[in-house]
Order: C-alpha cells, then sequence, then structure tokens
C-alpha cells in the first residue's frame, strides 16, 4: 500500500516518537511522511524506510495513487472557536476526505479528542470520526466523545516503546520545561519557581538538575528550560537538555534523574516505563485523564497556579515521591493496539483489492 502519513512536525520529543514508531511497525508499505520543511526531518534521518512527500496536504489528496492516509498524533481534535471550525472543514477537511474516494482509508491514530471551546466543537468532530474508516484514542473520555463512531482506545502509544526500567536511580532532579505562547505571564512566573526548585533541591542534596525541553520547534520549550535557567542561582549544576535527534538524546538524560517533574505528557509516559519518581504538573485534561486511568496515587500540581505553592511543599513531593507501581508490559501490549488495529484494518483493504 501507498500511504500518506500526517503528523504533527514540531520537533516535539512524543509526537516524533509516534512517527518512528509507525515508520518502523510498517516497513512492508510504501510510507510518505507529508513534511515541506527538511528541518523537521532530523529525528527521522536513521529511518531505513523514510519517504518524503514535500507537497501540500492539498496536493497530496490529489494525488491519486495514494490508497490510505494516516493522521498520527495526540491533540489532533481541538477546537477553539467557529472561526477554527470553518478553516478546519475548508482546508484540512475536505483535503482528508478525498482520500476515501475509490475505497480509500482515512485513519487517526492514538490521538485524544477535545478540550472544545465553541460549543458545537464535539458535533464537528463526531462527523468528522463518521467519515474516517478508523479512529483510535488514548484516553476514555476521548471515547466516549466519539460514541462509537468506527473508535477503540487503548494506552498512549508511546507506552509500546516498553523502555527498560532505570536501575539505580540516578541522582538529578528533572524538570521538563513548558513554554504556553498564550500564557506568557504564567510561563515567567513558573519559570522563576521552578528555578527555586531546582536551587532547593541541589542545595539539599549536593546533586544537579536537568531542565529538559521536548519542543524545540514553533512551542519552544527550549525558551522555557533557559528562562529557568536565567532564574537560577547554582546554574553551574543546571544543564538543559533539548529534544533534537532520534528522542535518545531526552532518554539517555532521563536514566540519570532521580526524580522528574513531569509537566509534558509524554514526560510521564515514560518516566512511568522507565519506573522514574514523578510529580506530574497538569496543563491540559489529556493528562489527567493519563492518570486517573492509572489510578496514579501521588499528587498532582495545576499548570496554571504551580507558582502560588510553597517551593518546599512541591520539593518535599519531588524527595520522596515512591517508585510508579504499573503493569508495563500489560500497558505496552495495550498501546500496541493502535498498530494492530491498522494492521488489521490494511489487511481488510488488501484483501478487498487482491494485493
Amino acid at each position: 500500500m501507498k500511504i500518506l502519513l500526517l503528523a504533527y512536525l514540531d520537533r516535539n520529543f512524543g509526537d516524533d516518537c509516534m512517527v518512528r514508531l509507525f515508520f518502523q511497525s510498517f516497513p512492508e508499505h510504501e510510507v510518505y511522511l507529508c513534511c515541506r520543511d527538511d528541518t523537521r526531518l532530523l529525528p527521522f534521518a536513521d529511518l531505513p524506510n523514510l519517504r518524503v512527500f514535500r507537497g501540500s496536504l492539498k496536493a497530496a489528496s490529489k494525488d491519486k495513487s495514494f490508497d490510505a492516509c494516516v493522521y498520527i498524533g495526540g491533540s489532533t481534535f481541538i477546537i477553539h472557536s467557529w472561526k477554527l471550525a470553518l478553516v478546519r472543514v475548508l482546508t484540512d477537511d475536505l483535503a482528508l476526505w478525498r482520500f476515501l474516494r475509490k475505497d480509500g482509508l482515512l485513519v487517526y491514530l492514538g490521538c485524544n479528542i477535545g478540550p472544545f471551546h465553541w460549543k458545537h466543537g464535539k458535533r464537528l468532530v463526531r462527523y468528522e470520526l463518521k467519515k474516517a474508516s478508523l479512529t483510535t484514542v488514548r484516553d476514555r473520555y476521548s471515547l466516549s466523545v466519539a460514541e462509537g463512531r468506527n473508535c477503540r482506545y487503548h494506552a498512549d502509544l508511546l507506552f509500546s516503546m516498553n523502555l527498560p526500567r532505570v536501575e539505580p536511580l540516578g541522582d538529578f532532579l528533572g524538570i521538563t520545561c513548558y513554554n504556553n505562547l498564550q500564557h506568557a505571564g504564567v510561563c515567567e512566573k513558573n519559570a522563576a519557581f521552578l528555578a527555586k526548585l531546582a536551587d532547593q533541591y541541589i542545595e539539599h542534596t549536593g546533586k544537579g538538575a536537568l531542565l529538559f525541553a521536548f519542543d524545540t520547534g514553533v512551542e519552544n520549550d527550549l525558551f522555557a528550560a533557559h528562562l529557568v535557567l536565567s532564574h537560577m542561582k547554582n546554574k553551574e549544576k543546571a544543564q538543559v537538555v533539548a529534544h533534537l535527534d532520534n528522542g535518545e538524546t531526552v532518554l539517555a538524560a532521563m536514566r540519570q534523574c532521580r526524580t522528574l517533574v513531569c509537566v509534558r505528557l509524554h514526560a510521564a509516559v515514560t518516566a512511568l516505563q522507565m519506573g522514574l519518581p514523578l510529580v506530574p504538573v497538569t496543563y491540559s485534561d489529556k493528562m489527567n485523564h493519563l492518570l486517573d486511568e492509572l489510578s496514579f496515587p501521588g499528587k498532582r500540581y495545576q499548570w496554571g497556579t504551580l507558582w502560588e505553592l510553597p517551593v518546599s511543599q512541591v520539593l518535599d513531593e519531588v524527595l520522596t515521591a515512591p517508585r510508579p507501581q504499573v503493569d508495563k508490559e500489560a500497558l505496552a501490549r495495550d498501546a500496541y493496539g493502535h498498530i494492530e488495529e491498522l494492521k488489521a484494518l490494511f489487511s481488510q483493504w488488501e484483501a478487498r483489492h487482491k494485493r
């Protein structure tokens, strides 16, 4: 099969790992990653079966040689206003629906649905899902919104990486920094808070801190990491770790951590697999859904009000957080269900077309 792969390409650790998993899982197919900016391809440079479609989605949708279009990614269905909804329908949706001609396939893989700040957002998404050949979601709230429209639930796709447990724990405090372009004031206040947290950890333990930038594209967590560093007193004992490669730099640094303050969702997913104690900071519902479904017993903090807390309270959680107790093997099997659902769909399609 000839497949067009759409993804959120922003040098984002989680999304890049999902793209890599897709290429590794479907070597028998001719998969083209839709990308018009070669600087976004660095995380995939070592993939032997990487092919790139360098045109627009509209151009790809008019290419009748594609048998399927797969949109892989987490926050695929976010609709904030009627204006954005209109743009979505007239640009992305009309192009995506062209792939359904002549019995082609349209798949959304590994996503969550929402949040919605427009009252008709759910209705539009349900209409989109009704047209899709298959949708797999990573939380049960999204499954309930979809209301069964060719939709399946599995654990977050990155759990299928089944990363080895870290033995023994490292010495560093890890902090996944987060830049929110719409809330610069909160980012500044939280940067000062996290700098104090890192300083107090360093002074209490004599060890260092690693400031992670999981997104180094437009969202620019690298800016947030350097903002935290600029507020720190003990700069010489802190290091910025940026996602700029196939993910190994971030994973290698995580293995050196004693505890991880997780703002990014996939920081929590990787920490849970590695058995790293974590302190979650939630900036959206998707982190809460993940923690709720795993019955995570520890404290969680809200991104919007983190800076209002006593630093000593969060430091105590950092120093005492236990190793997470999850069945990583079961999670890995469940997470691979996203891929298995798609393999089954492809097999059915090939049988119909006698490929």
